[in-house]
């Protein structure tokens, strides 16, 4: 019973402190906790309760559930080439969430992730499945005001999802802060995504991370089924499960699976194993004529240039 009672202390402690962090009091947040749905103490694998949004893959949906649907989900690259696949894969996700709860998106940058990565481009995000009205981006001169924009973003209620895009490993984002974005978008039952460029492995709170690197694409397919020769098709996707609090004990970690997204319909499907389908080098057919054509403003082939004839030597 002791040591119960120097637990509950301690943990109320932690809640005064965060409270005292976040600007209101232990009871008003408590309070806005439940009210929100996730009440402490709920049965679940890692103490919260946890809902998801499924992809439609039975090898992601399977043992994950699908895409939390609250709290963080982080989603990191290697390197900074890799930054398009991280980002198309981060950019499929908001669609899922915008198209789950009708509200628009929230694009957060840092100055140097978007000088690196680049701005989101409005015909891209049309072409790729977003309109370009759903979704609110944000440039944000330093790490202390994005991750300020971010929380109030989240406590707002008003987007589908917050996004969250840094480069590497910065100071200022570690456990802790991590720990405090996660509290905040699970309270107000928010999905907040943080998209890593070429950032390494670290501790955090994130519910699911995902490493994300870029897969051939195959070839394009014909309404009539076949397939378009030399064509590029759906943008396909390399992620390794690296961490996961709703990963099931049977399927180990890291985890690694392909998947292409679909931005006519709009979701992720399965990668075809068809060798057909599989990306192929283009090839041409040789020409059919045998010379080139015939100029039609001057004869044909190559006119003599005279009479070869031989010179007396001259000694």
């Amino acid at each position: 019973m002791a040591t119960t009672a120097v637990t509950r202390e301690t943990l109320n402690a932690l809640r005064e402190t965060i409270a005292g962090l976040e600007g209101e009091s232990a009871a008003n947040q408590t309070k806005r906790v439940q009210d929100s749905g996730f009440a402490p103490g709920h049965p679940t694998q890692d103490g919260e309760d946890q809902t998801s949004i499924p992809l439609g893959i039975e090898a992601f949906d399977g043992p994950l559930t699908g895409l939390p649907l609250s709290g963080l989900m982080e989603i990191r690259t290697d390197q900074t080439r890799d930054a398009g696949a991280a980002t198309g894969f981060a950019l499929g996700s908001s669609i899922l969430y915008e198209k789950a709860s009708g509200k628009p998106v929230l694009w957060i940058g840092h100055k140097m992730s978007l000088h690196e990565g680049g701005v989101p481009y409005g015909v891209g995000l049309k072409s790729f499945g977003l309109s370009p009205a759903h979704l609110f981006l944000v440039t944000a001169r330093s790490l202390t005001e994005a991750l300020w924009v971010a929380e109030s973003a989240v406590s707002a209620r008003i987007f589908s999802c917050v996004l969250l895009e840094v480069r590497g490993n910065p100071e200022g984002l570690g456990l802790s802060e991590s720990r405090r974005l996660h509290l905040r978008a699970r309270a107000y039952n928010t999905p907040f995504v943080l998209l890593r460029q070429a950032g390494e492995e670290e501790a955090s709170s994130a519910i699911l991370r995902l490493l994300l690197k870029p897969a051939p694409a195959s070839l394009r397919r014909l309404p009539s089924g076949a397939t378009l020769k030399g064509s590029l098709g759906n943008p396909v996707f390399h992620l390794t499960i690296e961490k996961s609090r709703q990963f099931l004990p049977a399927f180990p970690l890291p985890a690694s699976l392909t998947m292409e997204w679909n931005a006519h319909e709009r979701r992720f499907k399965t990668v075809s194993t068809n060798p057909s389908l599989s990306s192929q080098p283009f090839r041409t057919e040789p020409h059919s004529l045998t010379g080139a054509a015939a100029l039609g403003n001057r004869p044909v082939g190559t006119a003599a240039v005279g009479s070869v004839v031989a010179f007396e030597r001259a000694s």
